[in-house]
C-alpha cells in the first residue's frame, strides 16, 4: 500500500474574539447609545435588589431601673464658682435634693431642713466638667463590671462626655450600665461606631436610610459620625437621611481643608478635629461661626519645659482644647 503524505493544512482566516475585544465593543455600543446603557444599569440594579436578603425580624424590650439617686446633701463653706457670669462666691452653700442642685447662696442662707450636711472648707467647688470628645474605651469584646478610665474621669470632675466614634457597640452597653448604677462614672453620650467608607458603599439614599435606621432605631444613638462615607453625592445622603431620622451627625475632619468646608456647606452641624490650615482667617472663622457648627479642635503638642524652647522630640503629651 503506497504511503500517502498528509496534505498540509489550510490556514483559516476565521477571527476568534478574546473576552476584552468582546467588553470593548459592548462598552464601545453603550458609550453610543447612551439610553441602552443607563438601561442597562437599572436592569442591574432592579436584579440585585430582587436578590438582597432581609430577614424576618421580631422586636424584644428589655427594661431596667434607672438608677437615681434619692435625698438632700447640703455642701457647706466652699468656695463655689457658679458660672453666672464672673460670679465667685467665697464663702457659700449647695443644697442638692434628688440628684439636682436645689439652691446656691451665702452661707448660712439656705433652708436646708433636714439635709446631710458636709463640711466643704477650703475646697473649691465648680459645675461639672463636659468632655466633648473623649474616647473613654475599655478592652473591647469583654465587658466587665468595674471600668478605671471611667471612675477616673469622674473622680477628676468630668460628669458627661461624648465620644463621637465609638468603633464598636460596646460604649453602648457601658452607658448603659452607668445609667443603671451598675459602674460609676460620668454621663456617656456617643455615637456609636462611625458611618464610615470601611463599612458601607453607598449606592442609593435610600440605602443611607437603611444604614442610619440602625442608629436610631437599635443604637438610640441620638448622634452620629459619618466618618468620610465617601464622595460629596454620599455625604450629601447621609445627611438627608440623619435629618429625616432626627439623628445629629458630626464629621471626621481628616486633615483635609476643602473637605471641611463643603460638608459645613453641606449643612453638617459637628467637625472634629483640627482644621488643617494655618492662620484661619476672618472668611474661615466667621463662616463657622454663623453656621453655628460645632468645632472641636483636638491639638497635640510636644512637652515644655517652664523658660525652654519646644522639644522637637516626637510629642509625650496630649492637650486637649475645647472651644
Amino acid at each position: 500500500m503506497p504511503h500517502l503524505k498528509p496534505k498540509a493544512k489550510t490556514p483559516l482566516n476565521w477571527q476568534i474574539p478574546w473576552p476584552k475585544q468582546i467588553k470593548k465593543r459592548i462598552d464601545s455600543l453603550f458609550k453610543a447609545d447612551k439610553t441602552l446603557a443607563k438601561a442597562d444599569s437599572l436592569h442591574k440594579a432592579q436584579l440585585k435588589e430582587k436578590e438582597s436578603y432581609k430577614p424576618e425580624e421580631k422586636q424584644v424590650k428589655v427594661y431596667f431601673a434607672k438608677d437615681t439617686p434619692s435625698g438632700s446633701i447640703l455642701l457647706k463653706n466652699a468656695r463655689i464658682v457658679t458660672m453666672k457670669g464672673s460670679e465667685v462666691i467665697e464663702n457659700g452653700d449647695i443644697l442638692i435634693e434628688n440628684n439636682r442642685i436645689k439652691a446656691v447662696g451665702a452661707s448660712g442662707t439656705l433652708d436646708a431642713g433636714n439635709a446631710k450636711v458636709i463640711d466643704a472648707s477650703g475646697k473649691t467647688i465648680t459645675p461639672g466638667f463636659i468632655d466633648t470628645h473623649a474616647h473613654m474605651w475599655p478592652a473591647w469584646n469583654l465587658h466587665k463590671n468595674s471600668v478605671w478610665i471611667y471612675a477616673a474621669n469622674l473622680a477628676y470632675g468630668v460628669t458627661t462626655t461624648r465620644d463621637p466614634q465609638t468603633a464598636t457597640t460596646d460604649v453602648l452597653t457601658y452607658g448603659d450600665m452607668v445609667e443603671a448604677g451598675m459602674v460609676p462614672g460620668p454621663r456617656v453620650y456617643s455615637t456609636g461606631p462611625g458611618v464610615g467608607f470601611w463599612m458601607y458603599n453607598l449606592k442609593s439614599l435610600d440605602q443611607a436610610k437603611s444604614v442610619l435606621k440602625q442608629y436610631s432605631k437599635y443604637y438610640n444613638t441620638q448622634y452620629i459620625k459619618m466618618y468620610l462615607v465617601g464622595n460629596r453625592q454620599h455625604r450629601q445622603w447621609i445627611i438627608m437621611a440623619a435629618k429625616e431620622q432626627q439623628l445629629m451627625p458630626t464629621t471626621e475632619g481628616g486633615l483635609d481643608y476643602k473637605l471641611n468646608m463643603t460638608q459645613l456647606f453641606d449643612g453638617y452641624p459637628g467637625h472634629e478635629h483640627a482644621i488643617p490650615v494655618h492662620p484661619l482667617y476672618a472668611d474661615v472663622t466667621r463662616t463657622i461661626a454663623e453656621s453655628k457648627m460645632a468645632y472641636t479642635l483636638l491639638c497635640w503638642s510636644p512637652m515644655e519645659d517652664l523658660g525652654q524652647k519646644t522639644s522637637t522630640t516626637p510629642p509625650k503629651a496630649r492637650f486637649t482644647i475645647r472651644n
